[in-house]
């Protein structure tokens, strides 16, 4: 599988031939819409193992900057003139970018996937109907009441297809929003309050489907922190030894990450942190809730002086909103946001400081722009999971669609399981 962004006048067809695969596939793969042609700027995924009449036996391997024919030939264990034959080159000069086709019929290294822990809150189709594997399903529902009691969802549990799959429930805090600081901290400061809810927790999740828990608890005062992550610490001490998962969310702009030391000694009690990147003005901000590539990397950078790596699971929410003045006004799908590109002909640009897609969309009233997290954008944010050893990707969004993300992901990565 390779990754092609599409240049001005490409056409699907035009892709197709040079790719050595069918405008179908390209389809499937993306999906793309209905359309002759294809807008500047779109990422699009590449199947590697081709099926085009005249291609069967051969594979695809994309020249990098700094590769000569002679390196790919060594690279992929064929030799220099077949490789030029079953191409048509005319000499050794090959260009950046370019795909070139190679024999499946010689032997050649394999490489094996990656693996990559993953976690979704809604079972991932593929373009084919079928739902790709995941380390962990979560479940949302779970909540502590006013009173300290464990209010649980009906049982969720997978169905028979996905009886080996963990279900991790999303705890949080009830109460309306202006509430929250004081039920925090009454439920908090009680000692009884605490090891109630554990203990509630310990009886209430197996018959509910679970297998573990997640921690969130918003709107957490200054004086409140502490006692927090002390509750968090409690149980992974009570709760993993009876079989349970632990996890605590955090995102970079919560205080609790300025608690490093008890951060770090909780997360040594505990099975995972969750860690989402938030926008940090340092760069040329999109609209909420998109974060770009570079706060994203600086964010685990700074999360990893007190967090362990091989704990930690990258947070992404897939979106794409309209925004207006840059603020969001209304959010949508990634895929929908393509469509709407396709609908309108605008061309997709690249925020430079953010690594995001854009486009302006026109109206009666002067137009506005859309803001997406595409192909090129996930992929990066992947190379940085990658670099730093995260143990996994969670997808922390009902609902989102995105499918060419997901069709990249269970073809390049080994999904982690526990």
């Amino acid at each position: 599988m390779h990754l092609y962004l599409t240049k001005p006048g490409d056409t699907l067809a035009g892709v197709a031939m040079r790719h050595r695969v069918t405008p179908q596939q390209l389809i499937t793969c993306n999906p793309l819409p209905r359309s002759p042609f294809l807008l500047p700027g779109h990422m699009l995924i590449i199947p590697s193992q081709l099926a085009a009449a005249g291609t069967e036996g051969y594979h695809t391997c994309q020249v990098k900057p700094d590769d000569t024919l002679r390196r790919v030939s060594a690279r992929t264990g064929v030799p220099l003139t077949l490789i030029s034959l079953c191409n048509e080159l005319s000499d050794e000069r090959i260009t950046p970018g370019e795909f070139l086709l190679i024999p499946d019929t010689l032997t050649r290294s394999t490489v094996s996937k990656k693996q990559l822990g993953l976690l979704s809150f809604s079972p991932l189709l593929l373009p084919d109907g079928t739902a790709g594997p995941l380390t962990y399903l979560g479940a949302q529902g779970l909540r502590i009441d006013a009173a300290g009691n464990v209010q649980v969802p009906s049982a969720a549990k997978p169905g028979p297809d996905d009886s080996n799959l963990r279900q991790l429930f999303l705890c949080t805090l009830d109460g309306a929003a202006q509430i929250l600081p004081d039920v925090a901290k009454a439920l908090l400061r009680s000692d009884d309050a605490k090891l109630r809810i554990l203990d509630q927790l310990a009886l209430a999740l197996k018959p509910a489907g679970g297998d573990g828990v997640i921690f969130d608890w918003p709107a957490m005062r200054r004086e409140d922190e502490v006692p927090y992550l002390q509750l968090v610490k409690e149980a992974g001490r009570r709760l993993r030894p009876m079989g349970y998962r632990v996890g605590l969310y955090l995102s970079s702009a919560s205080p609790l990450c300025k608690r490093t030391s008890l951060l770090a000694e909780v997360s040594r009690g505990i099975d995972h942190v969750f860690f989402e990147a938030v926008p940090s003005g340092r760069h040329a901000s999109p609209p909420p809730p998109l974060v770009g590539t570079e706060d994203t990397r600086l964010a685990l950078q700074q999360a990893l002086e007190s967090l362990p790596p091989e704990q930690l699971w990258l947070v992404q929410r897939p979106a794409a909103v309209y925004a207006e003045r840059g603020r969001a006004v209304h959010r949508i799908t990634p895929h929908a946001a393509i469509e709407l590109a396709y609908l309108h002909g605008s061309p997709l640009l690249r925020d430079s400081a953010t690594d995001l897609a854009w486009f302006r969309c026109p109206n009666r009233e002067g137009g506005h722009s859309v803001w997406l997290e595409d192909m090129k954008s996930f992929v990066r944010k992947l190379e940085i999971l990658e670099n730093m050893k995260l143990q996994g990707l969670a997808l922390w969004e009902v609902g989102a669609y995105f499918p060419e993300a997901w069709r990249y992901l269970y073809d390049e990565y080994e999904t982690l399981n526990e």
